[in-house]
């Protein structure tokens, strides 16, 4: 005959303790699951705003180039316009361009390959539309 408290040393737990054990853990995480589910979802709602920007270049004169800043308001007004989840964060002085940082989605997946011509303020973009300010800026 086996020792009662043997199956715990080796272990093993009774068939009846280990359906019992997931039963409860399953009704114990019923509300911790549904909360993150529903701060995930919510992160990623859309904001509200009384006017979205007609075109990513709104109040940014690049007639004479694009600063750091008016590079800052472009990407500002592109995600306003559209990633709805996630979020641009600013630029990168790359050379001739300003490199878009960011993330987007629900898994936050990094932006790569957008950026923001210095000279022209054309918006070559990976994750949306691309933008030529001489045909899309009204």
């Amino acid at each position: 005959m086996v020792p009662a408290d043997s199956a715990s040393r080796s272990g093993t737990m009774p068939k009846a303790s280990r359906d019992r054990s997931l039963g409860t853990f399953g009704k114990e995480m019923k509300l911790p699951v549904m909360l993150l589910t529903v701060l995930l979802l919510a992160s990623c709602a859309t904001r509200e705003r009384t006017s979205l920007p007609k075109n990513p270049y709104e109040g940014v004169s690049i007639t004479d180039g694009v600063s750091r800043k008016e590079a800052g308001r472009i990407v500002e007004n592109y995600g306003l316009m559209f990633i709805g989840c996630g979020g641009l964060t600013g630029v990168t002085d790359r050379d001739n361009k300003w490199e878009v940082n960011g993330y987007f989605g629900y898994a936050g997946t990094p932006v790569k390959g957008t950026y923001i011509d210095k000279a022209s303020g054309k918006i070559v973009s990976t994750i949306g539309p691309s933008f030529d300010p001489e045909k899309n800026n009204e």
